[in-house]
């Protein structure tokens, strides 16, 4: 039998995290591909190749290490690729948060404050969104009348890029949506400061705005594309890119908080995970900008070489809160940690403390990008590892 660890309200937001952090389709696919990994017995999982039922491949070598591929490599022996099939009894995310919901909620059924509507707005995220549709989750309703008015249109993202963080929390935006509305509100400071400010007549500034928001369906990811692709025509490189690494900035702040922050054992985990949470939708949204940058014919390729390895450290860092996120809910029970840190105790009982500290290092710090103070205690190190149903 499962021990809870932990409470339904603090359960609950592990898995929101994991669910909102990225993508929802793309965390239900992670979380029901690790599960998948899990079933296949631990001899085999080494020197293959992975099909995953939601696309793209991935070799793990004999040391253990993988590398993804968007498709699987022609030449490759079918005998060394195995197809990544759904566990089968694996609740979803999605799924999860709706048990916990109706557990918890009980007189609040129907209130806009409860856990049953966070839900609401979860299922709401699942595919593609209008941007309209985004932002009017965001603002109020005469905000939206006036949005064809161009001289709204910066006021109405600054607005949004405000609301980002609460209504992520609340289930109204995916981290990627959110990434997309900072993305386009810091380049909107740009227009009248600088160059472009030098560049473009006013009225030039708010016909774009305006036309911004009139391209059909196109996500808020592919708007914010075209207007940093406005940039580089103009040739306003060095504030575009000034832009985006400030949003790399504030994205290693708040990661360095987290990281360093004070926790005393399994009660003060939330709040660290809150802190990386945190952060996401701003490495997400300086990882996007570097990979157009690096990607457009306007640069040279001295600059298209650095903006590549700018983009390919930051998504390095998205991989890493990503996976301590979906981490976390994995083991929201503690059953894995309970495991792992039983291997440390009985290290340290030896006397074998140095090989004890290396592996903390190892499994936890670059697996699960734990806080240092955790790292550095482990007889306070909280959950470490997959939940066992």
């Amino acid at each position: 039998m499962i021990t809870r660890l932990t409470s339904p309200e603090v359960e609950f937001k592990a898995y929101l995290r994991a669910y909102v952090a990225y993508d929802p389709l793309a965390s239900e696919d992670r979380w029901l591909t690790g599960f998948a990994i899990e079933a296949v017995p631990f001899e085999s999982r080494i020197e293959h190749w992975y099909r995953f039922r939601c696309g793209g491949c991935a070799h793990v070598d004999s040391q253990g290490n993988g590398q993804w591929f968007s498709e699987l490599p022609p030449g490759i022996n079918k005998e060394e690729v195995i197809d990544v099939i759904p566990r089968a009894g694996v609740p979803s995310l999605i799924e999860q948060m709706d048990a916990i919901a109706k557990q918890i909620d009980g007189s609040r059924i129907g209130s806009p404050n409860s856990y049953g509507a966070v839900v609401s707005n979860l299922v709401q995220l699942q595919g593609g969104r209008p941007p309209m549709r985004v932002l009017a989750n965001l603002i109020e309703g005469d905000d939206m009348v006036r949005l064809g008015d161009p001289f709204c249109v910066a006021r109405l993202l600054k607005k949004c890029a405000d609301a980002v963080e609460p209504a992520i929390i609340r289930g109204q935006l995916s981290g990627r949506e959110a990434a997309a509305i900072l993305l386009l509100d810091r380049l909107t400071q740009i227009l009248h400061s600088g160059r472009a400010s030098s560049i473009l007549t006013d009225e030039e500034i708010l016909a774009f705005l305006g036309s911004l928001f009139v391209h059909g369906r196109s996500s808020l990811e592919e708007i914010a594309a075209r207007f940093l692709a406005k940039w580089l025509v103009m040739g306003i490189v060095d504030e575009a890119a000034d832009t985006l690494d400030s949003l790399r900035r504030e994205a290693d702040r708040r990661i360095t908080i987290a990281r360093q922050g004070k926790y005393n054992g399994l009660d003060d985990v939330p709040a660290y995970y809150d802190r990386l949470f945190s952060a996401a939708p701003y490495i997400l949204a300086a990882e996007v900008g570097f990979f157009l940058l690096a990607s457009s014919s306007e640069m040279d390729v001295q600059n298209r070489q650095h903006f590549a390895q700018m983009a390919t450290d930051l998504d390095e860092k998205v991989v890493r809160v990503l996976y301590a996120l979906d981490y976390a809910a994995r083991d929201v029970y503690g059953s894995r940690y309970a495991q792992f840190a039983m291997v440390i105790n009985s290290l340290v009982a030896k006397g074998q403390v140095e090989e004890a500290n290396s592996l903390i290092l190892e499994y936890v710090d670059l697996n699960l990008f734990y806080p240092r103070s955790i790292i550095s205690n482990p007889m306070t190190m909280p959950s470490a590892g997959m939940f066992v149903l």
